[in-house]
């Protein structure tokens, strides 16, 4: 199961239907990654932990964000929606 650190403990991150659902009705977009990797990948980790309010106040709670980044990739590929939001396809 994907991991990130949350306030100094580690954490399960799991992606449901309702994760993705909050992330893109919060403004989240898995297009806008590579423009604002930092602020996509705050909020999303925001919502798939269901953090309330704004995700700049929960920025600093969370490791580093080349560990974030891996947990998020983790909890895709996990999860199944790898291949919708990172754009992999068949052929």
């Amino acid at each position: 199961m994907a991991k990130i650190t949350h306030k100094g403990k580690e954490v399960d991150l799991i992606i449901t239907n309702k994760t993705m659902m909050k992330f893109e009705m919060g403004g989240g977009s898995f297009q806008d990654f590579e423009k604002a990797p930092i602020s996509q990948s705050i909020q999303f980790v925001c919502s798939a932990l269901g953090l309330e309010g704004d995700p700049i106040e929960h920025a600093d709670d969370f490791g580093s964000l080349n560990e974030i980044a891996e947990s998020i990739k983790d909890a895709l590929g996990e999860s199944g929606f790898a291949d919708e939001t990172l754009g992999k396809t068949d052929g």
